[in-house]
């Protein structure tokens, strides 16, 4: 891949196939599985629901993609009143799916959109017994 292409693919200009999206991550050391959700997200993908186990795991691993793409932010800066800095890294951490204001709260300060992650809370809730919430 040309320079300037991978220029324009880290500045978000263009998205390419997820293969090459999972290389560069790979390559430039980071972890491509926290990008997956919001390649899916930019490259208009449906993303596929994982099994129950892995819904909290694939919620944080989006959640990281968007701290990465915020220039990693420090969990505190990020964390909504009421939600402690050692909550908020179990939130990224996967530790604790928290309820889908605070959610939404996470990543709307990252500058992440929370509509792709919805599917994935909802679904992680009705696994829980919790239900919907809003």
């Amino acid at each position: 891949m040309p320079l300037f292409a991978v220029r324009w693919v880290l500045e978000g200009q263009v998205v390419v196939p997820w293969t090459a999206t999972y290389t560069l991550v790979h390559l430039l050391g980071g972890q491509p599985g926290d990008l997956r959700l919001l390649w899916q997200s930019a490259s208009q993908s449906v993303p596929r629901v994982p099994d129950a186990p892995r819904l909290g795991s694939q919620i944080a691993a989006g959640l990281r993609g968007a701290r990465l793409a915020a220039g990693y932010p420090t969990a505190a800066a990020v964390s909504p009143p009421g939600l402690t800095e050692a909550e908020a890294e179990a939130v990224f951490d996967g530790r604790l799916v928290p309820e889908w204001r605070v959610l939404c709260e996470m990543l709307l300060w990252l500058g992440a959109d929370p509509q792709p992650f919805r599917g994935l809370w909802e679904a992680h809730r009705a696994a829980r017994g919790q239900g919907r919430s809003t």
